[in-house]
């Protein structure tokens, strides 16, 4: 896959990023035990099961790039896309 392809895993993902992509992965991720908490202050708070290596994400992506970004980011943490 080249660096650019989209994540075929979430099917209907945007060129720039949007708040349905992000609620997608909120889904998804819950789906798989992860707790996500929306911060009050413009953050998502993503905890995996067990509740270890909490990983902090804004709740407004700018573009494409912070989908793919947060993407890698959770599927270090153990999170399956």
């Amino acid at each position: 896959m080249s660096r650019g392809a989209p994540t075929p895993s979430l099917v209907v993902m945007s060129s720039h990023g949007s708040r349905g992509d992000l609620r997608k992965i909120v889904r998804l991720a819950e789906s798989q035990g992860w707790e996500v908490k929306y911060t009050g202050k413009g953050h998502y708070r993503w905890v995996p099961p067990g509740g270890k290596d909490v990983y902090f994400s804004s709740s407004t992506p700018s573009d494409w790039r912070v989908i793919r970004n947060l993407l890698a980011a959770l599927g270090k943490r153990g999170l399956t896309v």
